[in-house]
């Protein structure tokens, strides 16, 4: 990770997104627009895409989708590398909206913390989705007993009802929880201008 965010283990992320590759900006005008010469030009699914998923991934959790897996398609085309607490120029934001994605301002400390605090709504996200699943699981197997003629009526006549009230809310209250700690990690490190 220390080389994602160069030597000296910070930069300033700023993912695009820009299916047409002539909708790029220039690296000559990047660097007269943020008036800097120290940056980088980097494909989104290129040697670092791991970091840039977990980017992603905080973003389409923020966006309302909290089920997303870790292992989506990176939508990001390319990204720049820019010195740590650069700043966004409006003009850049304005000129080049239709692309830009988000942007990060980062630090080897904050991605590790995103790394554990996405791990561990990964895990609340699969536990919610066993218990889903076993709702399901009880019907299918209460079908499958029937057809083999198994007489035991609690396998043939679960009470599915019963179990769904039991677990109603089932890990509601942690993914609330993780998903505003991400929140929070997302507001202290995107990009500001």
């Amino acid at each position: 990770m220390r080389e994602f965010l160069g030597s000296n283990g910070a930069a300033t992320i700023v993912l695009l997104q820009a299916p047409d590759p002539t909708a790029l900006p220039k690296l000559k005008d990047v660097r007269r627009l943020f008036e800097i010469h120290d940056l980088k030009y980097l494909k989104g699914n290129g040697w670092y895409s791991n970091d840039i998923v977990l980017l992603e991934r905080v973003i389409n959790i923020i966006n309302g989708n909290k089920d997303a897996p870790p292992w989506h398609y990176v939508a990001t085309t390319n990204y720049l590398v820019l010195p740590p607490g650069t700043k966004q120029p409006l003009f850049f934001a304005i000129q080049h909206l239709s692309i830009l994605m988000d942007g990060f301002d980062l630090t080897n400390a904050s991605m590790e913390e995103l790394r554990d605090l996405l791990n561990i709504q990964w895990d609340i996200a699969r536990w919610r989705n066993t218990v889903d699943n076993f709702y399901e699981s009880l019907i299918t197997q209460s079908t499958d007993a029937a057809e083999k003629h198994i007489n035991d009526l609690s396998i043939i006549k679960p009470n599915v009802d019963g179990v769904r009230q039991l677990l109603a809310g089932y890990g509601d209250k942690a993914l609330s929880n993780i998903t505003d700690e991400l929140r929070q990690w997302y507001y202290a490190y995107k990009w500001k201008s």
